[in-house]
């Protein structure tokens, strides 16, 4: 399981959950049939085999499983679900907090508008960021830390999550969730979150995400924004 936060932007705010369902792991609304991949099957059918499985037939195992065929011929076997799933349940409690955004001022009406948030940090400076970068890429350049503070195996990592140093200023000056919702319904993410935090986000996907997260909080646009801590 995963916990991460979502800003859904809404021009109405109680649009937010609307917004949110087309991403539900669990609202038959938006499932689709999945037709299962022939490895999957393949190794459902050795498992049924070579396994004491409480079935008849290996059809019968298959729909105790939750596997079901196909409603154009039945030859198909495969599952409904979403395949735009994000998330199986969420929160609203502590999202703004935990996402460290600090609100500025309420709105007449006591909901907090995309303006109504600092989005850049408040520590951000951007010599002190410039200066670290450079060391850590001297580190690398240089097999070593004159200082002997910090490792190579550190500072690969770190020029390896931030290959660009346009890219590591902009990441430590703007705050920013992992994903969100423009009023339109698309979803901005730099990648999938899986489980135990893992994520398929690269540098290059992250820096192409942030960059379109800046780039709508500079815009016109200013909608209702809710904090969501979403589980997956």
């Amino acid at each position: 399981m995963s916990h991460y936060r979502v800003a859904v932007f809404a021009n109405k705010p109680w649009e937010f959950e609307d917004l949110l369902a087309p991403y539900s792991e669990a609202d038959e609304e938006y499932f689709e049939f999945i037709p299962l991949a022939e490895d999957k099957l393949e190794w459902l059918r050795t498992f049924y085999k070579e396994h004491s499985v409480k079935a008849e037939s290996f059809e019968e195992f298959l729909t105790s499983e939750g596997y079901v065929n196909s409603e154009e011929d039945g030859s198909v076997i495969g599952f409904y679900a979403n395949p735009h799933a994000k998330w199986d349940w969420y929160s609203l409690d502590g999202g703004a907090w935990q996402f460290e955004v600090l609100p500025e001022f309420a709105a007449d009406d006591g909901d907090l508008r995309k303006n109504a948030y600092n989005y850049i940090d408040p520590e951000y400076d951007e010599s002190r960021a410039r200066k670290t970068y450079k060391r850590y890429k001297m580190i690398v350049d240089n097999g070593e830390d004159p200082y002997g503070t910090i490792s190579l195996e550190e500072a690969q990592e770190f020029i390896q999550d931030y290959p660009d140093e346009e890219f590591y200023l902009l990441a430590c000056k703007w705050i920013y969730p992992y994903a969100f919702i423009t009023p339109d319904g698309e979803w901005h993410a730099p990648g999938e979150v899986g489980w135990f935090g893992a994520s398929s986000d690269t540098a290059e996907s992250m820096m192409s995400y942030i960059k379109e997260w800046v780039a709508f909080i500079e815009s016109d646009a200013n909608p209702f924004v809710n904090f969501v801590d979403c589980h997956i």
